[in-house]
């Protein structure tokens, strides 16, 4: 299925690590429900992950969201833990995937760097840094986007993978954007810790 191909893709040729290594699921498991929001901004009722199952491949979450109406609406979540602290999910109807890495943690709070790969039809990113790399990197170190205009980049595992989940046609870039979001537990929900918004506005502040 899709989730074996993304995990072929992301772990090929890796020892998984095991449920006490991955720092995704040491946070999980000590905070079943976060809280999401960004600098020192106290996160609404509505942006919110409750793990409802959580192994050692990886965790799915009941998740609040709010919705066009501007009105709070819920969903689930599945995401599967990679190698080097990550995290990640696929999307196989419009053929696009999120990778996490939890750049900073402590008992009650995190800050995640999440990186959105899709395809698109024009590039109104910078171009991503050439490589000869078989897979390219799914966490570049600014948003940018690979012209698929060359038989390295379509026969990468990434183009392929691309290829072999979307129903669309290839377009002709592969594109990255990059955000940051701090999760919370509930303890501090009303006032993110200071540690958090401190790592959060640092990144901000060094983001491309």
């Amino acid at each position: 299925g899709l989730v074996v191909i993304a995990a072929a893709t992301w772990c090929e040729g890796e020892a998984a690590q095991t449920e006490s290594q991955n720092i995704f699921y040491k946070f999980f498991a000590n905070n079943t429900i976060v809280w999401l929001t960004e600098g020192s901004t106290t996160p609404d009722n509505c942006s919110w992950y409750n793990a409802t199952n959580l192994t050692e491949a990886g965790v799915e979450f009941d998740t609040g969201y709010k919705n066009l109406d501007n009105q709070c609406g819920e969903s689930t979540r599945s995401f599967n833990f990679g190698e080097n602290d990550t995290m990640f999910s696929i999307s196989a109807e419009v053929g696009f995937a999120n990778f996490y890495s939890m750049v900073y943690s402590n008992v009650t709070c995190a800050v995640v760097r999440g990186v959105l790969w899709d395809q698109r039809n024009e590039n109104k990113s910078k171009s991503c840094e050439a490589t000869d790399a078989e897979q390219l990197p799914w966490f570049p170190t600014e948003s940018c986007c690979y012209a698929n205009d060359t038989n390295q980049i379509k026969n990468s595992t990434t183009g392929k993978w691309f290829e072999s989940v979307s129903i669309l046609e290839p377009g002709q870039y592969y594109c990255s954007d990059i955000g940051y979001t701090i999760y919370v537990n509930e303890s501090v929900k009303d006032t993110v810790p200071k540690e958090c918004i401190d790592k959060y506005e640092e990144l901000k502040g060094g983001e491309k």
